[in-house]
């Protein structure tokens, strides 16, 4: 028996992970229309970020001495540039930010974090690759960089997080972040010229069908689905008899057109779906973390204190996702009752 959750995936609905506003500005999605950016119920998650930097301040635990104390007052801070793959209202980005703020912080303001959202420009299948090369180019000192991803620049220690039905709840995901393995998986990095700095937790893996519900084997064979460009995703994909999409140019005229017949996502993706669809939310193929990471020659330059600076304010920023992210349950309940009150006039669950 296969519960299985029929909704509309609204984006108008913010799912819980996404980042404050605290302005009027509008956005756009992808049918084109322009709606108001909200604020997300996240006072938790923002209380217990500043009383770790202010803990930060108060004890001078960074032993890293500001740029004014430096040199009389008028040195420039450090300046890093941190890249990431999606723009301001990705799921991870609360913790790009607080560990931007966290690293002015602990190093006493001598390091300054420039965030450059959407680093390799609008998202493409090879955008992920593309910021991992980039930052290990040199032309990004940090990025925040995928998991999945780096066994296409031959890193693969991360694998395991992608065996598939392996990791199936975000509190095993949770105890991988904050433990040795999550060390071990990061040392990897290392032959490339990347610092790894920590694994952040992101979401669940799913499948969701356009086209109609994935419930069978049979339903997942000939299905064309977006699966993210990964070796293990791929194996993943081609074992079930999948075709394996890598990103459409244009995603609802692909659905439309029957070229696409749902895709492997997360709750907190629901709103960059390009169609409704039928979550299966007790299918969980694997689950999705984000690297964060320094190219190894700025790393270096960095000196100790520095170093620190940044290996502390990854580790705050771990702790804050770990504590504040929403659980599977009351992302889809959210997910569902938002879909189901604007598009459907009751939530359907079928028992097959």
């Amino acid at each position: 028996m296969v519960p299985v959750i029929h909704l509309a995936g609204n984006r108008n609905a913010r799912p819980s992970r996404r980042r404050i506003r605290h302005d009027a500005r509008r956005e756009c999605d992808p049918y084109g229309r322009s709606r108001p950016i909200k604020e997300r119920k996240s006072t938790m998650r923002s209380a217990i970020f500043h009383t770790a930097a202010a803990a930060l301040a108060i004890t001078g635990c960074s032993g890293f001495s500001s740029a004014g104390e430096k040199s009389g007052g008028d040195a420039t801070p450090v300046t890093l540039r941190l890249g990431t793959i999606e723009g301001e209202g990705a799921p991870y980005a609360d913790e790009v930010e607080m560990f931007a703020d966290a690293v002015e912080t602990s190093s006493g303001g001598s390091i300054d974090v420039e965030i450059v959202w959407e680093a390799p420009g609008p998202y493409t299948g090879e955008s992920e690759r593309n910021m991992a090369a980039m930052v290990r180019d040199g032309e990004f000192d940090l990025a925040v960089v995928p998991t999945r991803v780096w066994d296409q620049l031959d890193v693969t220690s991360f694998q395991a997080l992608q065996a598939p039905f392996l990791v199936d709840n975000l509190g095993l995901l949770n105890r991988i972040a904050g433990g040795d393995l999550a060390t071990e998986m990061l040392a990897g990095l290392d032959p490339i010229g990347i610092e790894g700095l920590a694994v952040w937790p992101e979401s669940l893996r799913h499948p969701i069908g356009f086209a109609g519900p994935l419930l069978t084997a049979a339903d997942f064979e000939g299905a064309q689905l977006r699966v993210p460009t990964s070796g293990p995703s791929i194996g993943l994909a081609e074992a079930l008899g999948v075709v394996a999409v890598d990103n459409p140019e244009d995603w609802s005229a692909a659905v439309a057109a029957g070229e696409l017949d749902g895709a492997e996502s997360a709750f907190v993706w629901a709103r960059d779906l390009p169609a409704f669809g039928t979550m299966t939310g007790n299918i969980t193929f694997y689950p999705k973390a984000n690297t964060i990471v320094a190219n190894a020659d700025a790393f270096d330059a960095l000196g100790g204190d520095g170093q620190d600076a940044l290996r502390r304010a990854a580790a705050e920023a771990l702790d804050y996702v770990v504590e504040t992210n929403a659980s599977e349950h009351d992302l889809a309940l959210e997910y569902c009752a938002a879909g189901a009150a604007s598009r459907w006039p009751e939530i359907t669950t079928s028992p097959s």
